[in-house]
């Protein structure tokens, strides 16, 4: 529902032609909610106009003031010590309000909808919602830079501790308290008395900014972010803001190289949320194709002599070797808590706009062909190219169907239809899928008796047909001599 906006939630996204923050298209909004998901609505803190005012939302917005304030005081204590710095200037809401005039109507541009909302009241909302992001950017760094660490259970930290103390660290150490994490190790985080760090002092409150934060609605123009950045920050900074922002974001995804941060080119990114999405390009792997050809699910591949092993790339490097043994190489997908709602969102976006490749539209219709039911689950999990956290194998297969669903996609846009289109001509081929059922019936004890019963009908139809072709070619032809 939309709180602040006159003409309520639309269903039709991007009408306007600069627009960059759209709503979610209403069918798949239609398929989570089916599904029994919010996987597109704040559930923490709003950002930006759609869902600001939501009552639902309240106690973050009161807090999000007690952030900002104290976030502040920090900042212009900072100034206070700098020479080269007007010392009679004091930075507020009010001044960085005025500060972003020039761009109001550049920001209400981004949005998909024309909000009638005071000038006022919009560009306090931009200032208040943009200094909160960075704060909360600014604080998980710092909690790292510091004293975030992990621990082999078998470390005693009230040593570690007191080792920083006496070395000097005796401030950013006092106050600490330890997270015990699910793995068994233990995690240090710096904090203070303030109310602006109840959110670090929590267990559930920063994983849900985190979902919050990249949700197709809840978005800011990120030229908005790095406006404030800049008049905040007088260059003292030593990290950028993108980079800020996806070492927030790397917790989705560990594996993200550090040097990536650095480098990382944001020129024409629109939002958070195509910020993170920019992270992840596929290998090239041949040219698109037009027709659009279905690989099936694993066990379908299987019986075409295709075996699968885990990746070790970026989670849409999926690969296909057809020299020699056939191989299907899939990066290990993580399915927990946040894994509908980033690939949900990131779908949403690249439904709202061409300017964003299709990447994770063609993942998710890939992915969700090869698990086709709990089996196919399975199978990957017991091949350690899916590894679950929400339950048990037809909860993953459900995810995976639902969030295909009310989806388009043009098959040259498909960044895998070539590898589709290689693995469906070996599916097509009767010779490979005979030996894959051989096989199935050599290695598999379970299916062996099913698989031998298509493999002796699979054989009798293949030798049938290459008789009749035989027979066919030395036939002799009447009227010929």
């Amino acid at each position: 529902m939309n709180y602040s906006a006159h003409g309520g939630s639309s269903g039709v996204s991007g009408l306007r032609s600069r627009a960059s923050v759209c709503r979610v298209p209403l069918g798949m909004r239609r398929a989570a909610e089916d599904a029994g998901k919010h996987a597109y609505d704040p559930e923490v803190v709003s950002i930006g106009p759609f869902h600001h005012g939501n009552p639902a939302l309240k106690l973050m917005e009161e807090h999000k003031n007690h952030v900002v304030s104290h976030s502040l005081e920090a900042i212009n204590r900072s100034r206070s010590s700098e020479a080269d710095v007007n010392q009679d200037t004091v930075i507020t809401i009010d001044t960085l309000a005025h500060d972003i005039a020039e761009l109001e109507q550049e920001a209400r541009d981004c949005y998909s909808e024309a909000f009638d909302m005071h000038s006022e009241r919009f560009r306090y909302m931009m200032v208040l919602d943009g200094l909160f992001i960075i704060d909360v950017f600014q604080r998980f760094k710092q909690s790292d830079a510091v004293i975030t660490r992990s621990f082999p259970s078998n470390v005693d930290l009230s040593f570690w501790l007191n080792s920083h103390v006496e070395s000097g660290n005796r401030e950013t150490c006092t106050q600490a308290f330890c997270q015990c994490t699910n793995d068994g190790r233990e995690r240090v985080t710096r904090w203070d008395q303030s109310e602006a760090d109840l959110i670090f002092r929590s267990r559930w409150i920063l994983p849900m900014l985190m979902l919050d934060f990249i949700k197709l609605e809840n978005q800011l123009p990120l030229f908005i972010l790095q406006k404030l950045f800049d008049l905040t920050h007088f260059g003292n900074q030593p990290y950028s803001f993108p980079y800020l922002a996806l070492f927030f974001f790397s917790s989705f995804n560990p594996s993200m190289p550090r040097s990536y941060l650095s480098n990382h080119e944001t020129r024409g990114i629109l939002h958070l949320l195509e910020l993170f999405h920019s992270v992840y390009k596929p290998t090239p792997n041949g040219p698109s194709r037009d027709e659009r050809r279905s690989t099936g699910s694993i066990r379908d591949i299987q019986l075409a002599d295709i075996t699968f092993k885990k990746g070790e790339s970026n989670l849409l490097d999926i690969k296909y070797n057809r020299t020699g043994k056939a191989i299907l190489e899939i990066p290990q997908l993580l399915i927990d808590y946040s894994t509908g709602p980033l690939l949900r969102n990131w779908v949403a976006l690249e439904q709202s706009t061409r300017s964003v490749k299709p990447y994770f539209t063609s993942y998710v219709i890939f992915v969700a062909e090869l698990v086709n039911s709990p089996q196919d689950v399975e199978i990957l999990r017991r091949g350690d190219v899916i590894v679950s956290l929400i339950g048990n194998d037809e909860e993953v297969a459900s995810l995976l169907s639902n969030i295909r669903k009310e989806v388009i996609l043009f098959e040259r846009e498909c960044y895998l239809s070539s590898l589709r289109h290689n693995i469906g001509d070996r599916m097509g081929n009767m010779w490979y899928q005979l030996l894959g059922r051989l096989k199935l019936v050599v290695f598999d004890p379970f299916g062996k008796y099913v698989a031998m019963i298509i493999t002796i009908a699979a054989f009798y139809l293949a030798a049938t047909q290459t008789t009749f072709t035989f027979l066919t070619f030395f036939r002799p032809r009447h009227g010929h001599s």
